[in-house]
């Protein structure tokens, strides 16, 4: 089967390509593994609004259609985020929205079947790339079949990050959520910095409207083989709420936390978290991963796939490259008790603001830089 792009992963990026690139005319074929694929919800499932977004990269046409699209899909609104370090809360001014990811995927994938995408049910093995053209190998129920494509589009997330570019495990991620409903909280994300349930992570407890939240943890990976991640947040949880139900079974996934990596070989495009497209400071990736899709729709339109990546430094790679360096000064923080308490008494609210915002503000960014590098020196593993 010859195509123009061949598309590997359904997600947010992947099925969001798969329906422009079709849009486009092209000849496109997804392959998933997952048969459930937009029944998934596995994440935060939130992202910042457009206005706050904007404080940390200049507006684009990516962007824009980006946050249109999503605004269709959001569910709920929060003006807030408290975050909490030691024992002191920080009330922030910066909106952000909770998405229906499950919904917005599956949108995305019945737009581009309807434009003509094929969508193929089996694993993704392997690439072949010749001069004009590269082949794929897939694992079906029937057995191996070979895809041609003119081009290979790779959206699998993070566990082809961690492998493709030897990713140090420190800068990898496990994130855990569940759904919790029969709750009564303020309308605002919460955030916490506990190194006891989520080591070189965060809890956080997300409004998703009428009672129900999105709750979870996450935590770098070195760490999670010294714990029980689940047994974790139902502690959290058991101990937070006094009346509750547990809406959906808790459901994890690797996060690239490494910043990002090359992101084009030749004709083969990464997507999302296959690049380390997560903001590295809070493992957000749902609105990058879809950028990264209209990134690489503009460049195919425009008949220039060469710009892929330099759009992509001038966007995306603003706020990864700033939260790398912000989730490195961290480190020296977030894993000592005695450091959270100190820090905690310290850092005023508009720190922490600039921070989460991604902001590369001159009161903050050169201190973070610097202690981002003493931070490589003692890295606390």
């Amino acid at each position: 089967m010859q195509f123009d792009f061949i598309i590997v992963g359904s997600g947010p990026a992947g099925s969001f390509s798969a329906y422009l690139l079709s849009e486009l005319g092209k000849k496109v074929a997804i392959i998933e593994r997952d048969p459930l694929f937009s029944k998934r919800s596995i994440c935060g499932e939130i992202i910042p609004e457009k206005k706050y977004l904007l404080e940390a990269i200049d507006e684009d046409e990516s962007i824009e259609e980006t946050f249109s699209l999503s605004e269709q899909f959001a569910r709920n609104r929060m003006r807030n985020i408290i975050f909490k370090i030691g024992n002191k809360e920080h009330r922030l001014d910066y909106g952000m929205m909770s998405i229906d990811r499950a919904r917005l995927v599956e949108y995305l994938s019945n737009r581009a079947m309807n434009s003509g995408c094929k969508f193929l049910l089996g694993r993704f093995s392997s690439w072949l790339e010749k001069q004009d053209e590269v082949k794929v190998r897939v694992v079906t129920e029937e057995g191996e079949q070979f895809l041609r494509g003119s081009n290979l589009v790779i959206a699998a997330g993070a566990s082809f990050y961690r492998e493709m570019f030897n990713v140090n495990d420190m800068d990898m991620a496990f994130a855990l959520r569940t759904i919790v409903s029969g709750i009564s909280i303020d309308n605002s994300v919460r955030m916490e910095i506990d190194p006891h349930i989520a080591p070189g992570g965060y809890i956080w407890i997300i409004p998703m409207g009428n009672g129900r939240a999105n709750v979870g943890l996450g935590a770098r990976l070195p760490f999670i083989s010294r714990m029980n991640p689940v047994l974790s947040l139902r502690n959290f949880i058991i101990n937070r709420f006094k009346e509750f139900n547990i809406e959906e079974k808790e459901a994890g996934r690797l996060v690239p936390v490494g910043g990002m990596r090359k992101a084009r070989f030749g004709r083969v495009f990464l997507l999302g978290d296959s690049a380390g497209m997560c903001v590295p400071i809070n493992g957000g990736g749902l609105y990058t991963a879809m950028i990264s899709a209209h990134v690489l729709y503009r460049v195919i339109r425009d008949g220039v796939p060469e710009s892929y990546e330099d759009i992509l430094a001038k966007t995306i790679g603003k706020i990864v490259n700033t939260g790398l360096v912000y989730r490195k000064a961290a480190d020296l923080i977030v894993f000592s008790d005695r450091r959270i308490r100190i820090t905690s008494k310290i850092v005023p609210s508009f720190i922490i603001r600039d921070i989460i915002a991604m902001k590369k503000s001159f009161r903050v960014y050169p201190a973070m830089k610097f202690l981002s590098g003493v931070a490589e020196l003692c890295r606390p593993i």
